[in-house]
């Protein structure tokens, strides 16, 4: 009884409850309710957990809190966890590695630099100064054979192309020597929703 009482005060000092030791559970927010129950999942020293969407309708700052801890059990304790979630930022933030279902398959499973790396193409984001510069801006993009014409898409002043074994630098170069002033060109790295989706409409392309 001493130690289970000595497990139960270590647990809620971890996960920075202890002043609440006192406390109804009925007057807990609804992230302090989560972060008890993911001490009372780990009390008995579990060395797999599974959560399922554990900052589910959790403000910003309860997520945050609730993903910090998450990691602390991963990092510090380590806690083997398996992570349910349709939040793939807070995936993406926790995960080493990812499996992606459809349909109660796995349609793919790595770690998200992999998928980003198998999936992705590399983008480069041009801004233009001037808005009036885009049509001619774009025109010239499709017109190098480096630059994937059908990835090639204008927003405005911004332009978004899918470029081929080259470096950002060549495109600006290309640009200024037409008189088109950029303001800002950087690379763009897929985000794991990208991935998903274009996992997902793959497959279901490959099903019709």
């Amino acid at each position: 009884r001493i130690e289970r009482k000595r497990r139960i005060k270590e647990l809620l000092d971890y996960v920075g409850l202890s002043d609440r030791i006192n406390d109804k559970v009925g007057r807990f927010s609804k992230g302090m309710r989560r972060k008890l129950a993911l001490a009372r999942a780990i009390v008995h020293e579990p060395e797999v957990l599974f959560l399922d969407e554990p900052s589910s309708g959790l403000d910003p700052e309860a997520q945050i809190m609730v993903r910090d801890l998450i990691l602390q059990l991963s990092e510090e304790m380590g806690v083997t966890i398996f992570l349910n979630s349709h939040d793939l930022d807070e995936v993406q933030r926790i995960c080493t590695k990812i499996a992606i279902l459809q349909s109660g398959e796995i349609k793919a499973h790595d770690t998200v630099k992999n998928l980003r790396d198998k999936m992705g193409k590399p983008r480069v984001e041009i801004t233009l100064s001037d808005s009036k510069d885009a049509k001619k801006a774009l025109n010239i993009l499709n017109s190098l054979d480096f630059v994937s014409v059908s990835d090639c898409k204008r927003d405005d002043s911004r332009i978004t192309a899918v470029i081929r074994d080259e470096k950002s630098s060549t495109i600006l170069s290309v640009l200024m020597r037409n008189g088109i002033v950029v303001e800002e060109i950087k690379r763009v790295t897929k985000s794991l929703e990208d991935v998903y989706l274009d996992i997902v409409q793959k497959r279901r392309e490959q099903n019709e």
